[in-house]
């Protein structure tokens, strides 16, 4: 068994907790805040089984006070947090937000006070809404946008777990692009023999997902290792 004494550890590292925003905050109509991705997939019935949302959740946005004082209770070093990106552009572009920014303002005052250490994460999967109708990750003008997007803190990240964004924001494209592939004449796909979709507890439809993973299992050619798909027509 490793040893985890806190004597191993090297000086100046931190112990902290995590949060992320659409998680606890609650408050998402509140002074501004736009429509992210997460609060129309729970309004989408049966998408959540018990029907719950992020409407409410941990009250962070008014309770952070309180919150703050029972970190410096566990003595932790780091708050991890993130950042709700349309509360700070509720469309996902333009001038900032002024209230969403003076909340986090207020927020990291609060975490610097009880001599904790705030690391901010900018993108915890909270796209805004809007720019997820212009396509979302899949569209380069995203990153142009989130670019546009940040607050200055000491210790911060940029996304959450990126390779998720990427796979999961790709995964449905990549399947209907696999099934269009196979529909054509004399197109050949050839894919590695661990290539599965994921059909439960991801944000594909599991019905598309089961219907490319047919697909894929009736046009693999086991001799030809890798993928060849063609490249998008634009």
């Amino acid at each position: 068994m490793a040893d985890l004494r806190l004597s191993t550890f090297p000086t100046g590292f931190l112990w902290g907790v995590s949060t992320s925003a659409y998680q606890i905050e609650g408050a998402i109509a509140a002074d501004g805040r736009g429509r992210s991705v997460w609060d129309t997939f729970c309004d989408i019935p049966g998408k959540v089984a018990d029907g719950t949302s992020g409407e409410i959740a941990c009250d962070h946005y008014h309770r952070y006070p309180e919150d703050v004082a029972l970190m410096r209770e566990l003595g932790v070093d780091a708050y991890r947090f993130s950042v709700a990106w349309p509360r700070i552009q509720p469309t996902g572009t333009g001038k900032p937000n002024p209230a969403g920014l003076a909340f986090y303002d207020r927020l990291i005052d609060e975490v610097l006070a009880a001599g904790i250490a705030p690391v901010c994460t900018l993108y915890h999967w909270d796209t805004p809404q809007p720019i997820e109708d212009a396509g979302g990750w899949l569209t380069r003008d995203t990153a142009l946008r989130f670019a546009e997007y940040a607050i200055e803190v000491e210790l911060y990240c940029y996304i959450l777990e990126p390779e998720f964004t990427v796979y999961l924001a790709t995964q449905e494209q990549l399947l209907l692009k696999i099934m269009d592939t196979i529909e054509k004449a004399g197109a050949v796909v050839a894919l590695p023999t661990q290539t599965t979709f994921v059909t439960q507890d991801s944000w594909i439809d599991p019905l598309k997902a089961k219907a490319a993973q047919a697909a894929v299992e009736k046009a693999r050619d086991p001799g030809v290792p890798g993928a060849r798909i063609p490249p998008p027509s634009d």
